[in-house]
């Protein structure tokens, strides 16, 4: 993918998941807005139906500690996803990066975890849908330039009931490490971010 019009910095580079592969830039709409644009290509059908499924959850939410979409678009050359743009990026790069200014001091840390909770507690209970994440992890944390965390890549979150604190699944879906063992086990996942509270 060429970097769009007006794009100043490449964010991701050919990430590739089994459903698409992404790549990512930095770039600035006619009125001055920064945005993220992704563009996502080589989709499996698993792929197309995560990118309608982020569709359709992340455009029902409003709250400041949820990444917020400002457009699509969908064609079969690659599909794209424009956020607004987050001056700290994600919060991996804190955790694995190897320079003295990655490093986040407890108030930090402190203030991201109180942000996560309040986006997590909005998508639970509080939002027009109740959603669970099911793919909670720091490299889908993003930063604003005040260290404020949205929570970002619905691609395959879920939709539940507002009156079940728990459901099935007959697919076990997430990253390794942060999903709860008794998805493994029992095929059922929780409303909980303990993972992601651990490891800040």
């Amino acid at each position: 993918m060429q970097k769009p019009s007006g794009a100043t910095d490449l964010l991701i580079d050919g990430d590739r998941t089994d459903s698409y592969e992404v790549v990512a830039a930095r770039g600035k709409l006619v009125e001055g807005t920064d945005i993220a644009v992704k563009r996502l290509t080589r989709m499996s059908d698993s792929g197309t139906s995560q990118f309608l499924n982020e569709v359709n959850l992340i455009s029902e939410l409003q709250h400041f500690n949820v990444i917020s979409l400002l457009g699509y678009c969908f064609h079969s050359d690659g599909h794209i996803l424009v956020f607004e743009y987050h001056a700290n990026r994600s919060l991996d790069l804190y955790f694995f990066g190897c320079t003295e200014s990655s490093k986040l001091s407890w108030k930090i840390r402190h203030k991201i975890i109180k942000g996560i909770a309040r986006g997590m507690t909005y998508l639970h209970h509080d939002s027009c849908v109740t959603i669970i994440h099911r793919d909670l992890k720091v490299s889908n944390i993003l930063l604003d330039k005040d260290m404020n965390p949205k929570i970002s890549d619905f691609g395959i979150s879920r939709l539940v009931s507002r009156d079940h604190i728990q459901t099935n699944t007959n697919k076990v879906a997430g990253t390794r490490g942060y999903i709860a063992p008794e998805c493994w086990s029992d095929k059922i996942f929780t409303k909980k971010l303990m993972s992601l509270v651990l490891e800040l």
